[in-house]
């Protein structure tokens, strides 16, 4: 029992979590939360707009634990121990068990089969990062520069809730 415990305390800990479940989707949901907060949007932002704008160029937390969870499992069926080896390819294929589960997720979510099979570089750019949509891209000006604007009054002390206002607005509808 202890021995599970400090397993599931350590990085891999969160590769025993069914990745579709709500409680893996609010964890997913943080990191664009804290993204939010660091540009200083309001919470309603849409994540088209964080994730293809404001943290562009930066792996989302939800496709970092699905490509960790993939080499996790290629850990897992090229392990010295035969059992873990054998378990591994038991549960891979058993509907009930968390990692089939996980395991049919990412190939959905990456359009590929057998995930564990590919390389991490491979994995990352065959799952799919939120982009701004085209006809959406004309937001992106106005909204950088009603940050900067925004950055400025603050530095300045000057009100800024009219600003606030727009940049909620362009956020959000």
């Amino acid at each position: 029992m202890k021995a599970l415990q400090v397993y599931c305390s350590d990085a891999y800990g969160c590769m025993l979590w069914d990745l579709g479940s709500p409680e893996a989707e609010s964890f997913f949901k943080c990191w664009n939360t804290n993204v939010k907060f660091v540009f200083g949007l309001p919470r309603t932002t849409y994540t088209y707009l964080v994730e293809g704008h404001f943290a562009k160029g930066t792996e989302s937390l939800r496709n970092q634990i699905y490509v960790r969870y993939s080499s996790f499992y290629r850990k897992l069926i090229t392990s010295p121990s035969k059992e873990v080896r054998i378990l591994a390819r038991m549960v891979r294929y058993d509907p009930r068990s968390v990692t089939c589960k996980n395991l049919s997720l990412l190939n959905i979510k990456s359009s590929l089969n057998n995930v564990y099979m590919y390389s991490r570089i491979w994995l990352k750019e065959a799952l799919a990062s939120q982009e701004v949509p085209i006809e959406e891209r004309w937001r992106l000006c106005f909204l950088d520069s009603l940050l900067l604007l925004k950055y400025e009054k603050m530095r300045r002390f000057e009100s800024i809730v009219d600003i606030c206002a727009m940049i909620e607005s362009l956020c959000s509808t």
